[in-house]
């Protein structure tokens, strides 16, 4: 009978011991299983991580594309804009020179239709005063004497004002062309 209890007992103890091993294989195969998947959780964190740094790499690259271009554009636009100032003021340059030149054109035929008049005036009490001749003849020299002087006069003034023109506009090209410099 004690026999009997001995080999009960051992037998027990062998599957108590058995079952202790098979519960140690299963801690230690789920703490295996565990370390595994926290070593897949940290290598996709990782991934993820230098996913994000990438995409924020590539979003600041973009952005900073972005901006270089704008500014490319905003400089573009921005010398498009002074051609176009530039031009405008040519073309005021050459409009106010052709006005100074019509001006003086003008001047020029208004001098000759008042000479021609003077002249037709001259001729008609020339025709009429017949007995006035001699007087009329020298008032007539002498008029032309001082129409010759007056005309002289008045070239001297044109020739003037044309060198006092190109003068001006000389000064104000050259002040043009320094304002543009900068």
């Amino acid at each position: 009978k004690k026999r009997l209890e001995e080999e009960e007992a051992r037998k027990k103890a062998e599957e108590e011991r058995i079952k202790a091993e098979r519960a140690a294989k299963l801690a230690a195969e789920a703490e295996a299983r565990k370390k595994e998947a926290e070593a897949r959780m940290a290598a996709r964190a990782e991934e993820r991580r230098l996913r994000e740094e990438e995409e924020r790499r590539r979003l600041e690259e973009e952005a900073r594309r972005r901006e270089e271009e704008r500014l490319r554009r905003l400089a573009a636009e921005e010398a498009a804009r002074q051609k176009e100032l530039e031009k405008a003021r040519r073309l005021e340059m050459r409009v106010k020179m052709k006005q100074e030149e019509s001006n003086l054109q003008r001047m020029e035929r208004k001098y000759m239709a008042e000479e021609e008049e003077r002249s037709r005036a001259a001729w008609f009490f020339e025709d009429s005063l017949i007995e006035e001749e001699t007087a009329l003849m020298a008032a007539e020299e002498e008029r032309t004497r001082a129409a010759d002087v007056w005309r002289e006069q008045r070239r001297k003034a044109r020739a003037k004002a044309r060198a006092e023109a190109a003068q001006r506009r000389a000064e104000e090209e050259a002040r043009w062309m320094e304002a543009n410099k900068t």
